[in-house]
């Protein structure tokens, strides 16, 4: 779907939806990237 459409949908700008899924993705990413650690940390522990 356009994100212009979502952020009408939504009834915000689209630059408003971006601001708020950077956060969430950035979020992720720190949770993926310290699950990675963790793995990594198991392995050499082996």
């Amino acid at each position: 779907m356009d994100p212009v459409e979502v952020a009408y949908r939504a009834g915000h700008r689209v630059a408003v939806l971006y601001r708020f899924y950077a956060k969430i993705l950035k979020g992720a990413s720190a949770h993926a990237n310290s699950l990675i650690q963790q793995g990594v940390k198991a392995e050499e522990a082996e």
